[in-house]
């Protein structure tokens, strides 16, 4: 089973996705509350053995899915609660796409330079390869003239029309996203954690995907991320565009 975080996590946390990047999230019926701490007197004895496997999760239509450990998964809301409820994780199975753990995923955040994802994965489905040497000053540098520029260019010179197709094609893959620009500098543009996530999964399945994913900034490696994450298990693994609400 393949796990992999999608959602820019504690980053959609630390800028609310922004406001939310994403740093940003919401709970929603299926997602589960944080954990309470209880007192030294509420808390039950530990059983003598605990199971070490991953637990099986019933899923609507009969279907199963693996989710993290309980272990795992208190450390990551233990890490999580730092920020309060200014962050927002969903991780999700890049197979099926059915989520594993999830924390204020329902919650819509602002994008900030995330928003860029949107308008080169629309760019993407339109010209497929053609695109991408014009993705990777966007993608992985976070230039937002050229963002901008792009989502003219989608909208057959118009900015707005441009918008609103990526946009469309954003929900005809599965995902809601409302965009005011295209570079992410407006607090206009926004979506939640788990839509994030879904269209994530989807652009797998876009015509030219991997060329996309190459544009990408890699952890500890290139672009935005370059000095981020480095020590860490996501150092030369993740990619992910960075952003935050001060428009880098």
């Amino acid at each position: 089973m393949r796990y992999r975080l999608l959602a820019p996590a504690l980053t959609l946390a630390a800028a609310a996705v922004a406001s939310a990047v994403a740093p940003q999230i919401a709970a929603a019926p299926t997602v589960a509350a944080l954990p309470t701490t209880a007192s030294p007197q509420e808390v039950p004895p530990r059983p003598a053995t605990t199971p070490r496997r991953a637990t099986v999760v019933p899923l609507p239509g009969g279907e199963t899915a693996r989710r993290y450990r309980a272990r795992a998964a208190k450390r990551l809301d233990t890490l999580a609660a730092r920020t309060g409820r200014a962050h927002g994780i969903v991780v999700a199975d890049v197979g099926t796409g059915k989520e594993l753990y999830a924390r204020h995923a329902g919650i819509a955040r602002t994008l900030a330079s995330t928003t860029k994802l949107f308008i080169t994965g629309a760019a993407l489905h339109r010209w497929g390869n053609r695109i991408g040497p014009a993705l990777p000053p966007i993608l992985r540098l976070s230039d937002n003239t050229r963002a901008e520029a792009l989502a003219a260019r989608l909208g057959d010179g118009s900015r707005r029309r441009g918008l609103r197709r990526a946009q469309r094609f954003a929900g005809r893959i599965g995902a809601r996203v409302r965009l005011r620009d295209g570079s992410g500098l407006a607090t206009g543009n926004t979506a939640t954690p788990r839509q994030l996530v879904r269209f994530l999964v989807a652009m797998r399945r876009v015509r030219g995907y991997r060329v996309w994913k190459r544009a990408l900034p890699l952890a500890g490696r290139s672009g935005t991320l370059a000095r981020r994450l480095r020590g860490t298990a996501a150092e030369a693994r993740v990619r992910h565009a960075h952003g935050d609400d001060a428009g880098r």
